[in-house]
């Protein structure tokens, strides 16, 4: 341990560690550097200060880690900072202030690890001394966590004779960049980010001169679950920038909301589901671009200098839902996104606080259930003299449905040309609702009333400019009053509605406005799925689960009955388990029940938890779930109720019916089952015989519940029996399934499986005997996921039983209307294939290169995947009911609805979080439709046949790849932007789509070999293969694959480093349509067995001393026994071949019998040449090993 003040300067240019220094610190200035490939590591406790001595500033081109604790963490701050580590400068008490030294520059290559750590009073920039930072990203990997940046600015000019502050805690110029669970305070901003992908979790940014953060440039930015408080605003953006956002809330100043400005990307989608996106200059769609605003986005307009404007020349889509509207509203607008610009009730909205949504000549505009509100200000005239309007027309295709657009300056919308299409909607609260001068434009089913002049204004043929008349189609709309509009165009008006000009066709008109509220609806029942509610032992939660203990805690006896007190607790709303992300599963749609419940459209819901690892019949035997529903019903506005059910819980439903029996019809009205496997699901064989999930809610759950645990886990739980594809899954009356569930290749491997199953499976007993293991397969052991399990032949009895009740042969009772939804356009489980794999037991490297020189044949899996499913369950089992008078069928597009997302995607276990699905369910209960949806319908999508590569690992290594960007996929981050990566118990597949380049890297995990195949699919089908066939592979292995196209023959060699020391060893080149391996070493030498007969001969015919010669023939027939013994256990277990592969037992055998031969010459029981002879034979055999 160092006891004194440690000055640093200059570069670090070997790997070097720092630790604390017992009454000392470490002093660092301007010219402080970690050389390329070069490692600093700064143990917990360590402090750092610093001077600024130059330009430029310490810089990190190498890789630093900082990595303290809660209790020890680690200082970066000023030399004059005499609160932390004494008076280092000696120049007496100080107090530090910000803008003292330079900060940290992280260069292109270098890796910025960062745990608990404090930076402060840097901040010191400005022309040659950098930028005004505390941490500066330019190209490096940076990850910073649990730590303070604070106090990092400095005072500077604002070139008007005053001071501003100047400078970020933050600032990443390009490169990958993490912040996460962290506290940003007290600078001019707290992150500025102008490029590279930067994700930005679980911190609190607050107290900053500026906004919280500012962003622009190329590459994402991920903003979730951050906390704003006490900044002058949230942040700001450029509205091209990919924006991932949610869970962030603000308490600032003002300017509570994403602030944004700017041309939009074509393709883009706007969207808010925390903070409202605020426009206080102008965001513009260009001519050829396309813009959609998502359902549930809140954009707030106001300010200086343009007050909030929309200018669209090319294509907006604004598409709302019943539940999740899109609103255009004021800065001042407290009733939607909360209180946006933090003064409280002291500013309310009203008409002309925003600018306007200007659609120029040939731009298309859709408006489905939008609000549009407090509009109208127009630069006093200077767009178009004389003219305020919320929405100008000047020759765009308009249309408006199911909106509210009122409450603004002037006309709501005026229009010199193209055509305005509006129905279902609210026109109200403004000087005018439509003001016309030339174009077409329809209105119907639409309530208008409260205009303060004429609401409809049609002033086509007044004017010179538009000297022709234009006939407005205004009929079937509701005007206010019973007796329809006033028309001010004839003597006597007879309608004491708003007010119509001259060329308006009203007549016929509604009675009645058709906006207003209705009494409708039935109460609901929600039943989540698998692994949808939360389970606990006492007070213990066990699910959702912090590792295996708690899973164990879960487990059943072989009847399928609970070893432990297990209890149900909620239904998950967010999943909490270990992770960066806890993702929402059923969180939006039971906020969607309780807002019903809250406006009056239900009387009220339940969301009914269970048990889920049970049987049927045993989720219903208490007859709690019949009596939850039994109550909805009878306080229910119609008396019955909606169900509503999810995955396993449409399975529960469908038994809670047949329960019901003849009185089913008199409680429920609608069933609703969403991604419910009612045929099973081919991935549930997997699940049970090698581990994979069965839709479990959380990608990367491996991190606290293994494969194996979850294989072990499914042995006794009836649940997993359930999920299992029924008898007639391959030919049903909804749907026929052409493709196998199983399929045995060929050779030694699987020749036992074809002679007792053949070579295809479909359902039925075959395959109910080939889980069983009829073909007289051993049990395997726990960690061994290549060879299958074997089922429970009771519980898959008791669940088939089940299924005849509730699967293709279950009929809907009279008056009850079914709707099937089911996601389509993922990679879902279509059934296994089991081969004979080639594997490498042995390697060695020659002159000439390096050799397979033996191997055998073994068992391995891989899975047949189709994009016609939701991840979990394929279309023909979520929709397996035939369509009829009661019954119906909708898709949902996952591909198209998960194509904009960066690093967020939805699939069955979070189909309840999709706003167009839920508004669909919403629809259905309330007994309305939408115009259209846009990832919903009624008959299926087209799913393309776009290309991809996939790769298929089958081996002890690890699987990942990173993408142009530098994002790396791989089993805790398992979607990029253009990739995707999948675990199936044993075997893991990363995808690559639109083409991507990148790489492929698989890092050795344990010793033996593996299989990589590639293939080139468009859509379901495969049209190029390449396998790398018994690669062996070691404990430091890396491999690596170059990828820089969508073809077979654009992916690169194959490169592995076998012994991980920076070295190839060895490439092999992709062939087409062929296995490509290590050549098979030629034997040129005697083998051990060889050797050991040769050597028995041997002293057989020269060995005279009988007890000798007896003593000496045992020991080697003992020894060549164990290495046959050891051999055969290597062929039969190739996944626990490393256990003998230093031959420890039969070195020492042979040590030992050198060692006799000595002590035989000595007692004169040897000769001198036959001991000579047998000792190099043993040197031989000893070679072997």
């Amino acid at each position: 341990m160092t006891f004194a003040d440690t000055t640093i300067s200059g570069a670090i240019s070997t790997n070097t560690t720092w630790s604390p220094l017992l009454g000392g610190v470490y002093i660092i200035d301007s010219s402080f550097s970690v050389s390329s490939g070069v490692t600093l590591t700064i143990e917990p406790g360590t402090i750092i200060k610093a001077r600024t001595t130059g330009m430029d500033g310490p810089s990190i081109y190498g890789t630093l880690r900082a990595q303290g604790t809660s209790e020890l963490p680690i200082y970066f701050t000023s030399i004059w900072d005499d609160s932390i580590g004494g008076d280092t400068d000696g120049n007496g008490p100080s107090v530090s202030t910000p803008g003292e030294w330079q900060g940290l520059y992280f260069k292109g290559g270098s890796v910025g690890d960062l745990d608990h750590v404090v930076v402060q009073y840097s901040g010191y920039g400005g022309y040659g001394y950098g930028n005004f930072v505390g941490i500066e990203n330019d190209g490096g990997t940076l990850d910073i966590k649990n730590s303070n940046i604070h106090d990092n600015y400095r005072i500077v000019s604002n070139g008007a004779g005053g001071t501003m502050s100047a400078g970020s805690g933050i600032y990443n110029k390009s490169g990958t960049f993490s912040l996460s669970d962290s506290i940003i305070e007290h600078q001019a901003t707290g992150v500025y980010i102008i490029s590279g992908t930067s994700t930005i979790t679980r911190n609190i940014i607050r107290n900053h001169f500026g906004t919280g953060f500012g962003a622009n440039g190329e590459g994402p930015l991920i903003l979730v679950d951050n906390i704003f408080s006490g900044n002058s605003g949230v942040g700001s953006m450029d509205i091209a920038k990919p924006f991932i956002h949610s869970g962030n809330t603000s308490s600032d100043l003002a300017d509570r909301g994403f602030v944004i400005t700017g041309i939009a990307r074509d393709g883009m989608v706007l969207e808010s589901t925390d903070l409202p996106i605020l426009v206080f200059g102008r965001i513009m769609v260009e001519v050829g671009k396309t813009m959609t605003i998502a359902p549930g986005t809140v954009l707030k307009f106001g300010g200086w200098p343009w007050f909030g404007a929309m200018e669209v020349y090319g294509t907006l889509i604004a598409h709302g839902t019943a539940t999740d509207k899109i609103y255009f509203t004021s800065i001042h607008d407290d009733s939607i996104g909360g209180d946006t610009n933090g003064n409280g009730d002291t500013t309310t909205p009203a008409p002309r606080n925003w600018n306007a949504v200007f659609l120029e000549n040939g731009s298309e505009a859709s408006f489905d259930n939008v609000v549009l509100r407090y509009s109208g200000y127009n630069f006093n005239g200077e767009y178009l003299p004389g003219v305020a309007a919320a929405i100008y027309n000047r020759g765009a295709n308009l249309s408006i449905s199911n909106s509210y657009i009122g409450d603004n300056f002037g006309t709501s919308i005026f229009q010199d040309g193209g055509t305005t299409l509006i129905s279902q909607s609210e026109l109200t609260n403004s000087h005018s609702a439509l003001m016309l001068r030339s174009g077409d434009a329809v209105i119907n089913r639409t309530s208008i009333h409260d205009h303060i002049g004429w609401a409809i204004d049609n002033q086509s043929g007044i004017l010179f400019q538009f000297p022709e008349i234009k006939i407005i189609d205004a009929r079937n709309n509701w005007w206010g009053s019973v007796d329809g509009p006033q028309d001010t165009s004839i003597p006597t008006p007879t309608g004491s509605g708003d007010k119509v000009s001259a060329n308006v066709l009203y007549e016929p008109w509604l009675s009645a406005d058709p906006t207003a509220q209705k009494e409708c609806c039935s109460s609901v029942l929600f039943l989540p799925g698998i692994m949808g509610s939360r389970l606990f032992e006492g007070g213990a939660k066990r699910w959702e689960p912090s590792g295996d203990s708690d899973i164990e805690r879960l487990y059943l006896n072989s009847q399928g009955e609970s070893l432990y007190s297990v209890a149900t607790g909620s239904v998950i709303e967010t999943f909490d388990a270990p992770g960066p992300i806890n993702p929402d599963i059923y969180k939006s749609f039971l906020n969607d029940l309780a807002q019903k419940k809250l406006d009056g459209t239900i009387t009220d819901y339940a969301a009914y938890s269970y048990d889920w690892r049970l049987s049927l019949p045993n989720i219903l035997a208490d007859g709690v779930l019949e009596q939850v529903l039994r109550d909805l019903a009878s306080s229910s506005q119609t008396g019955k109720v909606v169900i509503v059910a999810h995955s396993n819980g449409g399975l529960v439903a469908k038994a809670l019916i047949n329960a019901l029996a003849e009185g089913a019809p008199g409680l429920v009205d609608q069933l609703i089952l969403v991604g419910v496997p009612q045929l099973g699901t081919p991935k549930a064989i997997g699940a049970l015989l090698h581990g994979l999930d069965n839709g479990i809610p959380l990608d990367g759950l491996p991190l606290v519940l293994s494969p194996f645990r979850a294989r072990d886990f499914a042995q006794n739980a009836p649940f997993a029996y359930n999920l299992l594809p029924h008898d007639n899954y391959s030919n049903n009356p909804g749907f026929s399934i052409s493709t196998p569930i199983i399929t045995f290749g060929g050779g030694e491997a699987t020749q036992i499986f074809r002679e007792t199953y053949g070579n295809e499976i479909y359902s039925g007993t075959t395959l109910r005997n080939f889980i069983l293991g009829t073909d007289g397969r051993a049990i395997p052991v726990y960690r061994d996921l290549v060879n299958p399990a074997k089922g429970n032949s009771e519980l898959l009895q008791d669940a088939v039983n089940q299924q005849s009740l509730i699967g293709s042969l279950w009929q809907i009772p009279n008056g009850i209307k079914v709707h099937q939804i089911g996601g389509v356009g993922i990679l879902t489980v279509a059934g296994l294939e089991y081969r004979t794999f080639n594997f490498c037991l042995g390697v060695i490297k020659t002159t000439e290169g390096w050799y397979c020189n033996s191997g055998i044949k073994t068992l391995g899996y891989r899975v047949n995947r189709v994009i016609d499913g939701d991840k979990t369950v394929i279309e023909p089992s979520t929709l397996a009911m035939p369509i009829s008078n009661n019954v119906t069928r909708w898709w949902v597009d996952l591909a198209k609805y998960n194509a904009p997302i960066i690093g967020i995607n939805r699939d069955h276990k979070n189909l309840l979080e999709i706003p167009d699905l839920r508004s669909l369910i919403l629809n259905n209960l309330m007994g309305t439709s939408t115009t259209s949806y846009t990832y919903v319908s009624d008959t299926k999508p087209d799913l393309g046949t776009s290309d991809r590569l996939s790769f298929t690992l089958n081996s002890p290594l690890s699987l990942s790849y990173t993408e142009s960007d530098g994002t790396v996929v791989n089993e805790t981050n398992p979607y990029g932007q253009y990739s995707e990566y999948a675990r199936y118990g044993e075997v893991q597949i990363i995808d690559i789509f639109a083409g991507e380049t990148g790489t492929i890297t698989m890092n050795g995990e344990d010793t033996g070999s593996f299989t990589l195949e590639i293939e080139q699919i468009q859509g379901n089908q495969v049209v190029g293969t390449t396998t790398y066939s018994a690669i062996p592979s070691s404990t430091t292995t890396i491999a690596t694959v170059e990828v820089s196209g969508d073809t077979i023959l654009e992916t690169g060699d194959l490169m592995v480093n076998y012994d991980g020391d920076d070295t190839i060893d060895f490439t092999l080149s992709p062939v087409e349509g062929e296995e490509v391996s290590l050549p098979t070493a030629p034997i040129t030498e005697e083998t051990f067995i060889e050797l050991i007969d040769q050597l028995l001969s041997y002293i057989d015919t020269n060995v005279s001393n009988k007890q000798t010669k007896k003593l000496l023939t045992q020991q080697l027939i003992n020894l060549k026994k164990i290495y046959e013994k050891q051999e055969e256990l290597k062929a039969k277990f190739p996944h626990r071949a490393h256990l003998f592969h230093d031959n420890h037992v039969l070195k020492s055998l042979v040590k030992v019998l050198n060692k006799q031969i000595d002590v035989y010459v000595k007692a004169k029981k040897l000769d001198l040449d036959t001991a000579a002879e047998i000792k190099r034979l043993l040197e031989l055999i000893q070679n072997k090993l």
